[in-house]
């Protein structure tokens, strides 16, 4: 017998799923500030697999990540 463990997801779409700050999306208007913004695809690696385009970075940490 084998028994299929599923794990729930939430998915906050307001908050960062890096730092857990307000990510000020507006994908649901249907414009938001990161469709003109290039993510670095490190960042993007770093959002867990279900969540990857479903919530967005915020904008403190595309800049981080361009400092460093």
């Amino acid at each position: 017998m084998y028994r299929l463990m599923t794990k729930t997801i939430y998915i906050d779409e307001q908050h960062c799923p890096l730092c857990g700050l307000k990510n000020a999306c507006s994908g649901k208007t249907g414009d938001c500030w990161c469709f003109h913004t290039k993510i670095p695809a490190e960042l993007i690696k770093r959002i867990p697999e279900e969540m990857r385009g479903k919530v967005c970075i915020c904008r403190t940490c595309v800049i981080a990540s361009e400092e460093n």
